[in-house]
């Protein structure tokens, strides 16, 4: 993962050196954890890519599991949260807003690739079996963006965007399930038509959320706005 990577915004340079240094090591880490799994990650490759000494590395994490943790906790959180969980936290259209979303991510994903996968789903399939602070983790963040796709469903029954007939957990479950899974797909098959394709047919099948006069409702509300 290269260092325009989305999993990460810039460093500040005025920032204090042990908060660089420490940022150096995650991005490192994840571009590492990216590529080669996080059980098969070396820490001297790790430090050779942030420019630091092994004992730099220590000071900032004890362990290399601690610095998996530290990769899930904030580079793999932070860009899930920002991309698919904080935009819909006051969508008053949700289905619109998740038109949007899917369309940015399945462009970010055209354009950069998935050669390597998602490192969220690498590490879903990786380390869930095999370790419980990983599956822990893994798990509170699907269920955070889970339910809050959920709620955002729910009021937009509420407001009459969204059909009143769906479960909006279910929904939410089943887009996401797509989501990574196509992202899985693409990866063993090395297609990004696929992912186009999976990813294309996901955005079209919102609009089946829609009441069935959505149309005239739709209406109705350009001329209130």
């Amino acid at each position: 993962m290269s260092a325009g990577s989305p999993f990460f915004s810039a460093t500040e340079s005025s920032a204090p050196r042990r908060d660089r240094t420490r940022q150096a090591l995650l991005q490192s880490a994840l571009t590492e954890i990216h590529g080669a799994g996080f059980q098969a990650a070396s820490l001297s490759r790790i430090v050779a890519g942030a420019g630091v000494s092994k004992g730099a590395l220590y000071h900032h994490f004890p362990n290399k599991l601690a610095l998996g943790y530290a990769v899930f906790d904030q580079p793999i959180t932070d860009y899930i949260v920002k991309t698919f969980i904080e935009p819909l936290q006051n969508a008053e259209d949700p289905i619109e807003c998740m038109h949007r979303v899917g369309t940015m991510e399945r462009d970010r994903m055209l354009e950069q690739g998935v050669t390597l996968g998602c490192p969220l789903v690498n590490l879903s399939q990786e380390m869930s079996p095999v370790d419980e602070g990983f599956r822990t983790r893994i798990d509170a963040l699907l269920t955070l963006w889970r339910n809050n796709w959920a709620d955002a469903l729910r009021r937009g029954q509420e407001n009459g965007y969204v059909r009143s007939d769906i479960d909006p957990i279910a929904e939410a479950t089943l887009m996401i399930a797509t989501r990574q899974g196509s992202v899985a797909l693409t990866k063993t098959a090395q297609s990004l038509n696929l992912l186009e394709n999976v990813m294309t047919a996901l955005i079209s099948y919102l609009d089946r959320l829609r009441p069935d006069d959505w149309t005239s409702r739709k209406a109705k509300i350009g001329t209130e706005s």
